[in-house]
């Protein structure tokens, strides 16, 4: 029970009320146990909390007599590198006991593309072929692609698809799931095959006309293709989310929350979209995408801008 308070609590972007249930559950003399770890140091993860983290994480032998499990190990790199402490993260890969996986490489990764290491990918995706972990996943060429797609190198980023591609190996579509009326609508990137799919994209117009008085500007770096900037707005402006955004604000009553699913990360555009549309709209907007739960109010989100 106390672990599923203190998951619940993380996932919602309430890391410090987690964590304060924790020290609460100790009181109790209550052991945690690998899960609550996992949990706990989640906690510490999505908050940028990189020094309670790490605390943390070196008690869990010397108080609790437990050893780190790689799910522990990568909740730390994880940490670490959401910080911008990528050469701690990737000496703490290599000092672990037991062998990295590929996910604890991405995650790494993927940091250095977003704090913009370039360097440090290429070389650390260079390793990650080198020891055969990207040979049958998926994952590891789609950011491959991302990275070289975010330094314009426009031919590796081809060429790492068609290594993809030959291999057979399929990348997962994004898609947003929101209900209405007790019936789900599920939304692809660019989806004209809904009833409403005329409506969805008025709507989303007019969404984007009063988002720009309030500022907005859509970020053209998160899209990974090459073409002008009006092009990429475009390919930002039909994203899975935004359209079952508008969907749910043409069907819901004014001030009515809005709930949506998404299968993969959300993007910074629209995260930012959502946060906008929650203030101009006002609207509660609940997303759950693969990372999190984000809870979109007044122009904030529950994140704090953090996942």
């Amino acid at each position: 029970v106390w672990t599923a308070m203190i998951s619940g609590l993380a996932c919602h972007g309430m890391s410090k009320e987690a964590i304060d249930l924790f020290v609460e559950m100790e009181k109790y003399n209550i052991k945690p146990d690998e899960t609550t770890v996992t949990v706990v140091l989640s906690a510490c993860r999505n908050a940028g909390l990189v020094r309670e983290g790490y605390t943390f994480f070196s008690d869990v032998q010397k108080r609790y007599g437990m050893k780190p499990t790689i799910q522990h190990f990568g909740c730390l790199v994880d940490l670490l590198a959401r910080g911008g402490c990528l050469e701690e993260a990737e000496d703490f890969i290599n000092a672990m006991p037991m062998k990295p996986d590929a996910v604890l490489w991405r995650t790494l990764i993927w940091a250095c593309k977003v704090h913009a290491d370039t360097e440090r990918a290429e070389r650390l995706m260079k390793h990650l072929e080198l020891q055969g972990m990207s040979a049958h996943d998926s994952g590891s060429y789609i950011l491959a692609s991302n990275v070289y797609a975010s330094v314009g190198k426009w031919c590796d980023k081809a060429e790492a698809r068609e290594l993809m591609n030959k291999k057979g190996l399929l990348k997962p579509p994004g898609s947003s799931r929101i209900e209405v009326d007790g019936v789900v609508h599920e939304f692809v990137m660019g989806d004209y095959n809904h009833p409403e799919a005329e409506k969805i994209f008025v709507k989303l117009d007019q969404m984007v006309d009063k988002l720009r008085k309030e500022g907005y500007n859509p970020k053209v770096s998160e899209v990974m293709l090459e073409m002008d900037d009006e092009e990429k707005a475009i390919q930002l402006l039909h994203h899975s989310e935004k359209l079952a955004l508008s969907y749910g604000l043409i069907r819901t009553c004014p001030r009515s929350k809005i709930r949506i699913v998404k299968n993969l990360r959300s993007c910074k555009d629209c995260h930012e979209f959502m946060k906008l549309i929650s203030k101009v709209y006002q609207r509660d907007i609940i997303v759950r995408d693969r990372i999190r739960f984000h809870h979109f109010k007044n122009g904030d989100c529950s994140c704090k801008d953090y996942w």
